[in-house]
């Protein structure tokens, strides 16, 4: 709990820049299985909300990373999320990332849940890949986003660590 809380006292100047913020949250912007970009992914979507932030969740299917260069609906992973990112800040809309353990192409499992735990080279390997992928990820969209977020509710990995087996 004193983890979360001074993550949350680093986090407040970036909270209250300016003046409140409305967020609204673009999960699942494309299509697992095809790539294909989702209606919910468009600005034209969030402009009429009058939000004038989407934070964008990114996740590798149907590619294996995001230096994938296979095409899924006539783009790589980076074709796919640059399209995302520049209807959004071109038509106003700042876009802050969540990079989280979908970035990563295996599942996580429980791998931290008891880590070092059973397998500490397949929870290293898991984190090596996401590493990876954040900084691929941040090094392709730096020029339009400047917000990241690194997991959502990292809370929820210190009750399942905290909880007694």
């Amino acid at each position: 709990m004193k983890l979360f809380a001074l993550l949350s006292l680093a986090l407040l100047p970036l909270c209250a820049l300016s003046q409140p913020k409305i967020v609204l949250s673009c999960d699942r912007p494309i299509d697992i299985e095809t790539g294909e970009i989702g209606p919910n992914a468009t600005s034209a979507v969030f402009s009429q909300t009058g939000a004038k932030w989407v934070r964008l969740n990114t996740i590798n299917s149907p590619w294996s990373s995001p230096e994938d260069k296979a095409l899924h609906r006539g783009k790589t992973w980076e074709q796919a999320y640059r399209s995302i990112v520049d209807d959004f800040t071109d038509n106003g809309i700042e876009v802050y990332v969540l990079i989280g353990a979908e970035a990563v192409s295996r599942d996580m499992g429980t791998l931290f849940l008891d880590y070092p735990g059973e397998y500490p080279d397949k929870a290293n390997e898991w984190i090596y890949e996401y590493v990876k992928n954040f900084t691929t990820i941040v090094g392709m969209l730096k020029d339009k986003v400047r917000v990241y977020e690194t997991f959502n509710e990292p809370n929820l990995f210190l009750i399942h660590i905290s909880e007694p087996t």
